[in-house]
Formats: structure tokens, sequence, C-alpha cells
């Protein structure tokens, strides 16, 4: 499955046109935009581009601060600026572990909890606080009705498990 990122990468011709960069810390943060951070403006839009697409590129020229929890959810769950939103949709979880964007409670945690395991590398601090809400959302769970319910049950008891081949893109 072609990410939004990975469209972007292949409209721009190389895979160097999205920079990898490492979260970067500080309350100053907040009101720089993904594209700030990671130093990379991304080329401009074709006519035929795909809403979703449109709303990922849009979304990278948005202070950090002003992602609300549905932006949060598309950007990672697209693997756009996940070492820059990942910090502030872990902060938004910590406030309520199941907070819904546009489809259903815990579409956030499902987007942290998808992220590629080498989101975490590096980042004993963010997994650890990623745990704490898991165990928190794990207890809270069971008073959620849904389609999602299983598949968030399974993503939060694997991603708990801590096993290496994990692969939080997997469905069963």
């Amino acid at each position: 499955m072609m990410t939004v990122a990975d469209t972007v990468r292949t409209r721009a011709g190389s895979k160097e046109a999205v920079a990898v960069v490492k979260r970067a810390s500080g309350a100053e943060e907040v009101s720089r935009s993904v594209q700030d951070i990671e130093g990379t403006v991304w080329p401009a839009l074709a006519a035929d581009t795909t809403y979703l697409v449109r709303t990922v590129h849009q979304l990278r020229q948005v202070p950090i601060g002003e992602l609300g929890t549905e932006d949060l959810r598309i950007m990672l769950s697209q693997h756009v600026g996940t070492a820059t939103v990942l910090p502030r949709a872990l902060d938004r979880l910590q406030a309520d572990p199941l907070v819904a964007g546009d489809y259903y409670p815990g579409d956030l945690l499902l987007a942290v909890l998808r992220c590629a395991p080498d989101a975490w590398t590096g980042e004993a601090e963010l997994l650890d606080k990623a745990r704490g809400i898991a165990h928190h959302a794990d207890a809270m769970i069971y008073n959620l009705d849904g389609a999602h319910v299983p598949e968030l049950r399974r993503l939060i008891t694997e991603f708990l498990s801590g096993r290496p081949e994990f692969d939080p893109g997997q469905t069963h």
C-alpha cells in the first residue's frame, strides 16, 4: 500500500525529497510545522491530487501546536512527520487514551500503535509513555463497541508484548 509520503517521494523524483529527522524537542517546537522542522518543502501538487494527499500536504505546514486529534491521526496513518507528531499524539492520548478523531474512539491510538518499529528506535521515553497509555487503554477498551475494537485489542496486546517481530501494519 502506498502512503501519502510515498506518493510525494515518487512525484519528487527521489527518496531524498523527504527528510528523515529525529524528534525536535522544546516548547518552541509547537509553533513550528513539520515542514519547518524537517526543513523540506514538498513539491507543488498536481491538479488531480487526491483529497488525502492535499490534506497531508497542508497539514505539514500547520504549526504542531495547532494540529487536532484527526490531524495527528492522518499524519501518523500516512507515515508523514512521525518523529515530529508522535510526541504530540502521545500527549493527547495521555489525557484520553481513547480520544477520537473523525472515526471512532481509539482511532488516534490505533494510528500510534501502527507506527513502524523504527519510530520507537532510540526513543525509550516515548516508548515508555506509549506503553503506559496502552495499559490504560487496555483497561478502558472493554467499555467500547464497534468493528474496530478487536483490531485495537490485538494491537494493544502485541504492542505491550514488546515482540521485536511486531508488524503494526499486519492485519488478521
